[in-house]
């Protein structure tokens, strides 16, 4: 009987030890898992943050040329007026701009 008790507590140990190497392995593939999902989610980062990057730059190229047709857009606008003004003489051009005045407030 004493065989089988000892028998019995070398089997134990034995599923003791298999067990603890068991739960070892399994932490050891979590941690595994949990470092491949931050270096996913890193990547995935950085590609986003690449790609914002990229929109930006885009917008503020976008931004100066907007800015660039708006100030022609003004410059010409100076110019036509200054030559309406010109030929129109500046008694009938303040006629015009007492209308646009008028226009603009009512809209």
């Amino acid at each position: 009987q004493k065989k089988a008790v000892i028998t019995a507590q070398a089997q134990l140990e034995d599923a003791r030890q298999k067990l603890q190497n068991a739960m070892q392995e399994k932490k050891t593939q979590e941690r595994l898992k949990e470092k491949a999902f931050e270096e996913f989610v890193r990547e995935e980062n950085a590609k986003e943050s690449k790609e914002i990057d990229a929109w930006i730059q885009q917008v503020r190229i976008d931004l100066k040329k907007n800015i660039i047709k708006k100030q022609n857009r003004d410059i010409n606008n100076r110019e036509i007026y200054a030559y309406l003004h010109d030929i129109c003489g500046p008694q009938v051009l303040d006629l015009f701009d007492v209308e646009m005045e008028d226009s603009n407030r009512e809209s």
